[in-house]
């Protein structure tokens, strides 16, 4: 399980968003409930920037593309935005590009809002990537 809070600091943004998603875990692993199976495909070109799909196994309310530009690839203090994809229809399937910044570098990652069974909200998200990923 991956869950990143974009632009909450060190203190999770007082956790909100984490406690929904530990919480729902929680239930599933209680009531014996199958965990979602979330996959992800990440490609990244030196010349273009990178290619991103994700899928996963149970109805996504929403999935979302978060970038952040930093000079260096230091994103601390970089304010991360985000984008709604298209889920395509009759999946849980959702693919983006994101381009290379003029300058500097873009941190990238997909995140997937679910509901669980008893209707609360619970996300999840892939591993943040780097374009131009130059760090070999």
């Amino acid at each position: 399980m991956i869950f990143q809070t974009p632009n909450a600091g060190d203190d999770l943004g007082g956790g909100k968003e984490a406690t929904k998603t530990l919480a729902a875990f929680f239930q599933m692993i209680a009531d014996g409930q199958e965990l979602p199976k979330m996959e992800w495909d990440l490609k990244d070109s030196q010349k273009t920037g990178a290619e991103l799909t994700v899928k996963v196994n149970q109805p996504a309310k929403a999935i979302r593309l978060w970038t952040a530009d930093a000079e260096a690839r230091d994103f601390r203090k970089s304010q991360w935005s985000s984008r709604e994809l298209e889920v395509k229809s009759g999946s849980s399937r959702a693919a983006a590009t994101v381009t290379m910044p003029e300058k500097g570098h873009r941190a990238y990652l997909a995140e997937v809002v679910l509901t669980s069974s008893t209707g609360d909200e619970y996300k999840l998200s892939t591993e943040a990537r780097v374009t131009p990923d130059d760090v070999k």
